[in-house]
């Protein structure tokens, strides 16, 4: 423990993450890791004998699996970058070349992608009847977190690698943005009642707008709901005279999908890892 605080790991963040399970920090000469024992690998910054000895470490827990880097969840740091433009906000800074020459292969890859505010992503669409979409309340921050968290646990719940968190973690993941979110460029979807549906956090870097999380609750998909969110958005940043938005960490999968042509273009490449043990 004392080796891996002197390679530079924060306790607090060790605590935040012991509080959903259980996790052995580990540290040589070459850097620090955290073993997760749910098979995860993560907080590394190490060699080839510091992720060797995590392996291990996994091994004697019975995991069959390392995953990596991933800081135990999909809700914390993780994926590796391993190609692309000038480095963006809130990405991973965990280097590559040691899970591929360690014999990881690639779980899944996410892109980071440009997409100019064109006519066709500016373009208004109509709600449906009741619907709202509105500015987050940075006056109801506690409020609108809970909300959050509640949309977030439902949209996400088929996603790859993905596991809930409680709300006192989430809650712990925002803090930071309390006294420095912009609330133009973070909108909430509430249904008829009020309720909140939907949300979209985004924030803007120099010339850009970066799409960090767009979420939409279970119930409230087939709708058409998400595209009003990000077509407001793209308007804005015109309106401001911005380049467009990134929209960031996306799964490969979905890019062509959603934002093929336009001037679109991946400016960004990321990668997650495993390995069987």
């Amino acid at each position: 423990m004392e080796r891996w605080i002197e390679q530079g790991g924060d306790p607090a963040r060790l605590g935040l993450y012991r509080s959903l399970g259980n996790v052995d920090p580990l540290a040589d000469e070459s850097g620090r890791a955290l073993v997760f024992h749910n098979g995860c690998i993560g907080d590394f910054t190490g060699g080839p004998s510091l992720l060797a000895a995590a392996e291990s470490r996994l091994r004697t827990l019975g995991c069959g699996e390392a995953v990596g880097p991933m800081d135990g969840n999909t809700f914390f740091p993780y994926r590796c970058v391993t190609g692309g433009e000038t480095p963006l906000p809130l990405e991973p800074s965990v280097a590559v070349e040691p899970w591929r020459a360690a014999g990881y292969r690639e779980d899944a890859r996410y892109v980071s992608v440009l997409v100019p505010n064109s006519e066709r992503v500016c373009r208004a669409t109509s709600l449906p009847a009741g619907w709202t979409l509105r500015n987050v309340d940075v006056a109801r921050f506690d409020e609108e977190i809970a909300a959050m968290h509640r949309v977030t646990l439902s949209a996400f719940a088929s996603a790859w690698r993905y596991a809930p968190v409680p709300l006192a973690v989430f809650r712990a993941l925002y803090e930071p943005f309390r006294h420095r979110v912009d609330p133009r460029w973070v909108w909430a979807l509430d249904d008829p009642q009020g309720v909140m549906q939907g949300y979209f956090f985004t924030f803007v870097a120099g010339s850009v707008v970066i799409a960090k999380t767009l979420a939409l609750h279970r119930e409230a998909h087939g709708r058409g709901l998400s595209w009003p969110m990000v077509a407001a958005m793209h308007r804005q940043a015109r309106g401001d005279g911005l380049q467009g938005a990134v929209h960031h960490l996306m799964h490969e999968a979905a890019v062509s999908t959603v934002f093929g042509g336009e001037g679109s273009r991946v400016i960004r490449r990321y990668a997650l890892y495993h390995k069987r043990l």
